[in-house]
């Protein structure tokens, strides 16, 4: 039996790791400040690896937002190479699937739009 096809809104949502400085404790003032966010489905944090996990849309928020108002809660992400990483990986997969959900597919029996008179099957008549 197949499962029931995703809907749209379960498609858009993403959790994402969020990694703090390891010497900061999370104060529980961020989590309720990165809930508020328009957007952010739910939030949990791992208090001793100082690790939040992130739920959100990605046609309301991307990662780097996310990042941004971390840090003006207060917040201090980590900053090792792995970690910068991983944030440009997810910021990239959020503009992915952001594209994805606006493309607007064509009808395979047209010609995508720009196209030449040529490639429509038009022929060039001679005078």
């Amino acid at each position: 039996m197949k499962p029931a096809p995703l809907s749209r809104d379960e498609v858009s949502a993403v959790r994402r790791a969020v990694n703090l400085e390891r010497h900061k404790s999370i104060p529980e003032k961020m989590v309720v400040q990165i809930s508020a966010i328009p957007g952010v489905l739910a939030v949990r944090q791992e208090q001793h690896k100082s690790r939040l996990w992130v739920t959100y849309d990605v046609r309301h928020l991307n990662y780097l937002q996310l990042c941004l108002s971390i840090h003006d809660a207060e917040g201090v992400l980590a900053s090792g190479f792995w970690r910068r990483w991983q944030r440009n990986w997810y910021s990239f997969q959020d503009q992915n699937l952001r594209d994805n959900f606006n493309h607007q597919p064509t009808c395979c029996s047209r010609a995508p739009t720009g196209s030449s008179s040529i490639s429509r099957g038009k022929k060039h008549e001679k005078h």
